[in-house]
C-alpha cells in the first residue's frame, strides 16, 4: 500500500530523481491500482499522454509528456503500452478512449511487425530494449522482448475482438511466434529456455526473465513446467545476480512474470513463498516499508557490488503484488470489458481462509472462501455476471452443491460454470 501511495500521488511515477510517467512502469503500477484502488483515471491519462508524442512511423516513448526534446525509446515498453491498454478496457469499460487510440495502437503494432523475421521473432531490433536491469543475452532474438511481444499480439487481438474489428493477422501473428519459441528456444540439454536465438543458434545465456515468460504465457507443455519451475524454485543459496546453475535472477521490475509464471504452472505456494523470499526484507521494521527499484536499497543488484547512492525506494515495476493476490489466491479472472463477467476459481493453496474486496466500476465485489468447511461467499454488484467455476470446487462429481441452503437443480446446472447475478450467495461445496 505504501509503494502504491508514493507511485500515483499525481501520475505513475517512481519516487526518485526522474519522476517520468513510464509506459512500461504504468503497466506494472496499475496491476496494483486496479485491485486496491479502483482507479482507471491515471492510466487513462498515461495512454492518452504517451500516444500524443508518438513519432510518425508508429514508434512511441518510454515516457511522456516529454520536458524537452529528450524522446528516449525503449522498445519493451511500447509492448507494454499495448497490454496497458487491454487492461484499462477490461476494467474500466471505457470503450470511446481506447477507440480514439486505437489508430495509433495499430500504427505501433504494425511497426513492431516489421521488426520479425521469417519465425515471427523480433530480431535485431533497430531500437534499444530495457526488460530489466540485469545482463541477459541481448543478441539476436531475445526471448524475453518476444515474450512481451506475443503479449502484446494476443492482448490487441483481445482488444480488436471487444471492438467488433479485424484481428485475424494478431491471432496469425501470435501463433507463430508461440510455434517459434517452443520449438527453437528449448534447450534439452539444461532443461531451461534459452536466452536467445543469434543467427538461428541457441545462446549460451540462461535466464529467470525468459523461462518466467514462457510459463506466464503458458508456452512451455507440462513436462517442460515442471523442469523449468523445478529450477526456478530450487533452494539453492543463491545471491539476488545468478542462480547456481547460471541463470540470471530476475529484478523486481521482472519479478511479476516470474511469479505469475510460477503460478501458471501450478506453484501458487510456492510463488508466493520465494515472493517472500526475495522482498520481505524490504519491509522490515527498519526499513520503511515500501517495495525498491533493487534488491538491495544501497546497491544496483546488477553486479552484487553494494553503492552508496540509493534510486527508489518505492517503484512503480513492484506494485503488482494485488494482482497475484486477487488472481491466485481470490480465484478472480476477469473476463470482460468494465468487469460485466468475471470467473472465480477455487486455486490450490495451503491457505484454509482468504477474504478480500475487489472495486469494479458498478461498486465492491467481495469475496470470502473458507476451505475447511467447504463454503464461499460472495456479495455481486448490479450489472456483473459471476461465474463460477464448478469443476474447480467439486472435486467429486457426487458432491453436491448448495447455494443459499438449496442443491442446485439440474435445469440450472452448467456444465461448467454456476452463473450468479447480483445479490448475496452462500455456496457450500
Amino acid at each position: 500500500m505504501k509503494t502504491l501511495d508514493a507511485c500515483t500521488t499525481d501520475a505513475y511515477t517512481d519516487n526518485y530523481r526522474e519522476r517520468r510517467q513510464y509506459a512500461q512502469t504504468g503497466y506494472y503500477a496499475a496491476l496494483g491500482n486496479y485491485w486496491t484502488y479502483g482507479d482507471h483515471y491515471l492510466q487513462r491519462r498515461y495512454l492518452v499522454q504517451v500516444s500524443e508524442e508518438q513519432q510518425a512511423n508508429g514508434i512511441m516513448p518510454a515516457y511522456a509528456p516529454l520536458g524537452k526534446d529528450d524522446f528516449m525509446i525503449i522498445l519493451d515498453s511500447n509492448c507494454l503500452y499495448i497490454r496497458s491498454l487491454r487492461n484499462y478496457l477490461l476494467y474500466s469499460g471505457d470503450y470511446n478512449t481506447v477507440r480514439e487510440l486505437l489508430p495509433a495502437s495499430k500504427k505501433l503494432m504494425g511497426l513492431l511487425r516489421s521488426f520479425t523475421n521469417e519465425l515471427g521473432l523480433i530480431e535485431n531490433p533497430p531500437y534499444p530494449y530495457w526488460l530489466d536491469h540485469a545482463r541477459i543475452d541481448r543478441r539476436g532474438a531475445n526471448l524475453n522482448l518476444n515474450g512481451h511481444y506475443l503479449g502484446a499480439l494476443e492482448d490487441f487481438a483481445e482488444i480488436m475482438e471487444w471492438l467488433d474489428e479485424e484481428n485475424r493477422d494478431y491471432k496469425e501473428g501470435a501463433t507463430l511466434l508461440r510455434t517459434s519459441i517452443h520449438d527453437h528456444f528449448w534447450n534439452e540439454e539444461k532443461h531451461l529456455f534459452t536466452d536467445a536465438l543469434i543467427d538461428g543458434k541457441q545462446s549460451t545465456m540462461f535466464s529467470e526473465h525468459g523461462n518466467a515468460m514462457v510459463l506466464a504465457l503458458g508456452i512451455a507443455d507440462d513436462a517442460q513446467k515442471k523442469m523449468v519451475s523445478d529450477q526456478i524454485l530450487l533452494d539453492d543459496n543463491a545471491t539476488f545476480i545468478k542462480r547456481k546453475n547460471g541463470m540470471t535472477v530476475v529484478t523486481p521490475a521482472m519479478s511479476y512474470f516470474l511469479h505469475k509464471g510460477l503460478c501458471e504452472a501450478g506453484n501458487i505456494d510456492a510463488s508466493f513463498e520465494m515472493f517472500r523470499n526475495r522482498f520481505d526484507h524490504m519491509l522490515a521494521p527498519e526499513s520503511n516499508g515500501t517495495l525498491y527499484e533493487e534488491w538491495w536499497l544501497d546497491g544496483t543488484g546488477r553486479s552484487g557490488e553494494l553503492k552508496s547512492t540509493s534510486r527508489s525506494d518505492a517503484q512503480t515495476e513492484s506494485c503488482f503484488p494485488p494482482a497475484l493476490f486477487a488472481e491466485y489466491l481470490l480465484g478472480v479472472e476477469v473476463v470482460k470489458p468494465g468487469m460485466a463477467e468475471i470467473i472465480i476459481s477455487k486455486r490450490k493453496t495451503a491457505l484454509t481462509d482468504i477474504k478480500g474486496v475487489i472495486p469494479t466500476p458498478q461498486g465492491e465485489l467481495t469475496i470470502s472462501w473458507d476451505f475447511v468447511n467447504g463454503a464461499l461467499r460472495v456479495e455481486i454488484p448490479i450489472k456483473i455476471s459471476l461465474k463460477l467455476d464448478r469443476v474447480s470446487i467439486q472435486e467429486n462429481t457426487s458432491n453436491e452443491i448448495m447455494v443459499n441452503g438449496k442443491e442446485l437443480k439440474k435445469d440450472q446446472e452448467n456444465e461448467k460454470y454456476i452463473i450468479l447475478s447480483q445479490g448475496k450467495y452462500e455456496i457450500k461445496f
